[in-house]
């Protein structure tokens, strides 16, 4: 009988630091920061080289246009122009960050790797707009932006016949009209120009 007891003593003592040692074990865990996933980050449809010298829109059913970096050296800051329209202030912030961020692109889904079916499903027959990337190394990459996917969940995008869902954020821009790349801030003039009267014209819709 004594040795029966002796036996449940040792053994509730056993589960007793058994307990315990979980209870450590989960305060430690809870104690210790959360680990960043590193494959949480988008992967790539493209990633390029060197900074973007150029970049050619052709969107469905408009004049085709180029934001230009007029930089000479990779190393030297975006000098940023629409060509063509140079005697027109540009809005540089606007033209600087697209050329930044047209260096890469990333994606959301990878539809098909070699896609060969209707391309109207997806808005790409023919595309919304064709842009046209080249960086400093004269490499180019050309896209073909379909339609938004059903709910707005991203936009179909094809390259070198890979087809793609990508964030709507990421393309909007490559979809605004020529005049919006243009700085509409009214500035004072000159005090080199004499005149006596401005007259400004327009409509008000």
């Amino acid at each position: 009988m004594k040795k029966n007891a002796i036996a449940l003593i040792c053994l509730l003592s056993a589960i007793a630091g058994l307990l315990a040692a979980l209870i450590l074990l989960r305060r430690t865990e809870l104690s210790q920061p959360p680990v960043t996933n590193p494959s949480c980050a988008l992967p790539d449809v493209y990633k390029l080289d060197a900074p973007v010298r150029s970049i050619h829109i052709r969107q469905a059913g408009k004049t085709p246009f180029t934001l230009q970096n007029l930089a000479q050296t990779a190393g030297d800051d975006i000098k940023s122009t629409l060509l063509g329209r140079e005697g027109l202030p540009a809005d540089v912030l606007r033209i600087n960050g697209i050329l930044r961020a047209a260096a890469s692109l990333s994606y959301t889904e990878l539809l098909f790797e070699d896609f060969d079916g209707d391309g109207a499903l997806f808005g790409l027959a023919p595309p919304r707009a064709v842009v046209e990337i080249t960086d400093m190394n004269s490499q180019s990459v050309v896209l073909n932006i379909g339609d938004a996917a059903p709910g707005n969940i991203g936009v179909y995008l094809e390259l070198e016949r890979a087809l793609y869902l990508v964030p709507v954020y990421l393309l909007d821009a490559y979809l605004l009209p020529e005049p919006d790349f243009l700085s509409h801030t009214v500035t004072a003039p000159s005090p080199a120009m004499d005149f006596s009267r401005v007259i400004l014209g327009g409509r008000v819709l």
